[in-house]
């Protein structure tokens, strides 16, 4: 095993790239979870197809199908019943120069199933607008069937 094919496989440098983002994983199945994952809220976004995750074709991503069809409600409930999930976010100031971070925890009882964050991203002519109040709110879905049709048919469908 070549040194940094090693290093992919601990997570110490990216070994897979997605073509859309350029988000680095040390594994293939993780690099096609978070494609899948973005497929869905571009698609939920009604962003375009050219030039977002909703281009790449789904028989590209059929390995890792079975085990994403085998993970259902019940075993993510049981396996997040004693996890606490921290997010980070850090960012630096542009004219001090100076970093802030921001830390949040989040428990089983915090996570809403069936939801998906409302949108907060908007423009207004030229500017971009991040609306603060909307930035937690959710909103419920459904997964629309693979049958269903038509030039917008999207993975996920707000209610």
């Amino acid at each position: 095993m070549e040194r940094r094919d090693a290093d992919s496989r601990i997570e110490n440098s990216m070994g897979w790239v997605c073509p859309v983002c350029s988000q680095g994983s040390g594994e293939l199945g993780r690099l096609m979870r978070h494609i899948r994952y973005m497929k869905s809220q571009d698609a939920a976004s009604n962003m375009p197809v050219e030039g977002t995750h909703r281009q790449i074709p789904d028989e590209l991503l059929e390995p890792i199908a079975p085990f994403m069809n085998s993970v259902n409600e019940d075993m993510l409930r049981k396996h997040l019943a004693h996890v606490e999930i921290i997010c980070v976010v850090e960012g630096i100031d542009p004219i001090t120069s100076g970093t802030f971070q921001a830390l949040q925890s989040y428990t089983m009882e915090d996570i809403q199933f069936h939801d998906s964050f409302k949108p907060c991203v908007g423009r207004e002519g030229d500017n971009v607008v991040v609306d603060l109040d909307a930035f937690h709110k959710t909103q419920k879905f459904t997964r629309m069937n693979s049958n269903d049709s038509g030039e917008n048919a999207t993975h996920l469908k707000y209610r």
